[in-house]
């Protein structure tokens, strides 16, 4: 009986760390949801550590600026898009889902990639 026991209990554990691992790889994790002055204020508050490379953002902001497959929010966050947007003009306050990839500093800019624009 208690071998019953044991084995129902790892086999538990086991499924839990199974759909753990799922959610995690399949990106069905919640983003974090930032402005985009507040995720600057946060990353260069702590630098050095960078805890949000790698992972899944919402960030809001205002455009100052359009490309072809990319946009800048408030002249700092970069994001370069998986389809080209002609929704999107100057000066737009938008919601924008991305990877955060880390600084670039020959750019002076956050970047992210993978974005795409969702309900404004």
């Amino acid at each position: 009986m208690k071998s019953f026991f044991y084995i129902f209990i790892l086999v538990i554990i086991s499924l839990i760390g199974f759909i753990s691992l799922n959610n995690w790889l399949s990106g069905n994790i919640e983003p974090i949801k930032l402005t985009s002055t507040d995720f600057i204020e946060s990353v260069e508050k702590d630098f050095k550590t960078d805890r949000y490379k790698g992972l899944t953002i919402i960030i809001s902001g205002y455009v100052t600026s359009i490309d072809n497959l990319s946009l800048v929010l408030d002249n700092k966050v970069f994001c370069k898009l998986l389809k080209k947007n002609i929704n999107v003009k100057v000066g737009d306050n938008i919601n924008v889902r991305g990877k955060y990839l880390g600084y670039d500093t020959l750019f002076d800019e956050f970047t992210f990639e993978n974005c795409s624009i969702i309900n404004q």
